[in-house]
Protein backbone atom coordinates (compact mmCIF):
# COMPACT_ATOMS: atom_id res chain seq x y z
CA UNK A 1 0.00 0.00 0.00
CA UNK A 2 2.69 2.88 0.91
CA UNK A 3 5.03 1.86 -1.74
CA UNK A 4 2.07 1.95 -4.13
CA UNK A 5 1.26 5.36 -2.91
CA UNK A 6 4.56 6.58 -3.09
CA UNK A 7 5.34 5.33 -7.10
CA UNK A 8 1.45 7.14 -7.95
CA UNK A 9 2.99 10.30 -5.90
CA UNK A 10 6.49 10.11 -7.89
CA UNK A 11 4.58 9.51 -11.26
CA UNK A 12 2.55 12.66 -10.68
CA UNK A 13 5.26 14.79 -9.92
CA UNK A 14 7.15 13.89 -12.84
CA UNK A 15 4.16 14.49 -15.03
CA UNK A 16 3.71 18.18 -13.68
CA UNK A 17 7.39 18.75 -13.98
CA UNK A 18 7.28 17.40 -17.60
CA UNK A 19 4.21 19.87 -18.14
CA UNK A 20 5.60 22.68 -16.66
CA UNK A 21 8.78 21.93 -18.72
CA UNK A 22 7.02 21.78 -21.88
CA UNK A 23 5.27 25.23 -20.98
CA UNK A 24 8.69 27.14 -20.22
CA UNK A 25 10.03 25.65 -23.68
CA UNK A 26 6.65 26.67 -25.38
CA UNK A 27 7.08 30.34 -23.58
CA UNK A 28 10.66 30.29 -24.11
CA UNK A 29 10.49 29.88 -27.80
CA UNK A 30 7.68 32.26 -28.12
CA UNK A 31 9.38 35.10 -26.72
CA UNK A 32 12.65 34.82 -28.75
CA UNK A 33 10.58 34.27 -31.95
CA UNK A 34 9.09 37.53 -30.37
CA UNK A 35 12.17 39.22 -29.80
CA UNK A 36 13.87 37.89 -33.07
Amino acid sequence: MDSDGQVNTIEEIKGGLGKAMIRRLKFYLDVEGFIL
